[in-house]
């Protein structure tokens, strides 16, 4: 039953063998709106900040909520990661013959990213502030990991010698991409760390032939994934630093498990070894149980690696449902989540989550009707404002919008799913 994210994404491309996918990290849905009317006399204002000010919390109810993105126009979307403040999200949506990459905010709507000269796309990570997209496009002939910005569009990051590469995570300013890409001989893919200086760089393995990078820290110092072991004999977690190399995180007992996502400062680390885990280097690698059912599988963890988000089976294995984890709270759904904070859901509608924000008070992923989501819970925290939000508050209110309700502290960047054809005899059993 599980892995709805890496089946979702076989179905935007019926016709090229796409790889799995984690998003990776973190989203917040607190677009600033420009003022309506700079000039205004901040006088003449007073009293409606006063109201406001008293109206916070239930202000900050209001924004509370779970939303679909839409779609670039074809059948089907997925939200895969998103930027440190949640004001950009990204993806991939079908077209009306094609899939592509976006780039999402609240105020520019579902932008396609383009491609590399063929007709496909996909984006899996994010910056911090949301600048730099990564993911895979197709060429005229292969798919290649790609580094998006405003200014430069979409750029070729090439390969380790092969024809494939796939970029699936970014460090908090972008400069650090991670991902896997196939070597020369083209009989093997190995994770790769880029960087503008030293371009791709491959990461090794853990003795086996083949690794895949997922995940990457705020400042790109370490790096997580999967690899085959000696022998090629299993499918293990890793944890990548420069000083020590590719270190095996091991598994929930079994003989595979694979790392999806990492915490800000790197010591958290969380994926699937049948169950969703949760890994720190006191603790081990802990089960985070599942929603009654089978299986589950983390795909995305917040900056301080409090929150963990996935999918789970539910009992009987009856669904597949997004989950959001918490030392206090356990494994629940999404809509519980929601539920559990007073937003109104009257039925179970998401598959999984792919990415939570920096403080996990937004999660994104896909929903049952095979659209992206973004569910979000406000965070009233200390109650704090600043004057600049309350000003865009008060000036949005006065045109019929609604009131901002506090900082909020930055999220990471997300990413996403495992790839690579290797990959897939995790869902064989190999």
């Amino acid at each position: 039953m599980l892995y709805g994210l890496l089946r979702q994404i076989g179905k935007l491309a019926p016709t090229i063998e796409l790889p799995l996918i984690r998003e990776k990290k973190t989203m917040h849905h607190h677009t600033r709106l420009p003022h309506p009317h700079p000039t205004r006399s901040p006088h003449r204002l007073r009293p409606l900040a006063l109201a406001l000010f008293a109206a916070l919390p239930l202000l900050a109810q209001a924004q509370s909520g779970i939303d679909e993105l839409g779609t670039l126009g074809g059948t089907y979307s997925a939200a895969q990661g998103v930027s440190s403040d949640g004001a950009v999200v990204v993806g991939g949506s079908s077209t009306s013959d094609a899939s592509r990459a976006f780039r999402w905010t609240q105020a520019g709507g579902m932008v396609d990213l383009g491609t590399l000269g063929g007709t496909s796309s996909w984006a899996y990570g994010v910056s911090a502030d949301g600048a730099v997209v990564v993911g895979r496009s197709s060429t005229s002939d292969y798919w290649h990991a790609f580094r998006w910005t405003q200014s430069g569009g979409m750029v070729d990051l090439g390969t380790l010698g092969g024809v494939v590469s796939e970029a699936y995570g970014a460090s908090a300013d972008g400069a650090v991409v991670v991902g896997d890409a196939l070597i020369t001989a083209g009989v093997a893919q190995r994770a790769f760390r880029w960087t503008q200086a030293g371009g791709m760089v491959d990461l090794g393995t853990l003795g086996g032939t083949s690794s895949s990078a997922f995940g990457v820290s705020d400042d790109g110092a370490v790096v997580v994934g999967l690899s085959e072991t000696t022998g090629d004999a299993a499918l293990h977690a890793f944890r990548w630093t420069q000083a020590g190399g590719m270190v095996d995180l091991g598994t929930l007992g079994g003989t595979h498990s694979q790392a999806m996502d990492v915490s800000a400062d790197g010591s958290v680390v969380v994926g699937l070894s049948g169950h969703a885990f949760r890994w720190t280097q006191a603790g081990g690698m802990a089960d985070l149980g599942t929603l009654g059912g089978t299986g589950s599988a983390a795909w995305g963890v917040s900056a301080d690696g409090s929150v963990v988000v996935g999918e789970s089976d539910t009992t009987g294995d009856a669904a597949l449902r997004a989950f959001r984890w918490t030392q206090s709270s356990g494994m629940q759904s999404v809509e519980d989540w929601l539920r559990a904070a007073g937003v109104p859901v009257s039925t179970d509608i998401t598959e999984y989550a792919a990415a939570t924000n920096g403080d996990g008070s937004v999660v994104v992923g896909l929903l049952e009707n095979d659209h992206a989501f973004i569910a979000r819970v406000a965070n009233v925290g200390s109650g704090l404002v600043t004057l600049d939000d309350l000003q865009t508050s008060l000036d949005v209110t006065a045109v019929g919008g609604c009131c901002q309700h506090g900082a909020e502290r930055r999220p990471q960047p997300p990413t996403l799913a495992p790839r690579g054809e290797w990959t897939k005899c995790l869902l064989a059993g190999r």
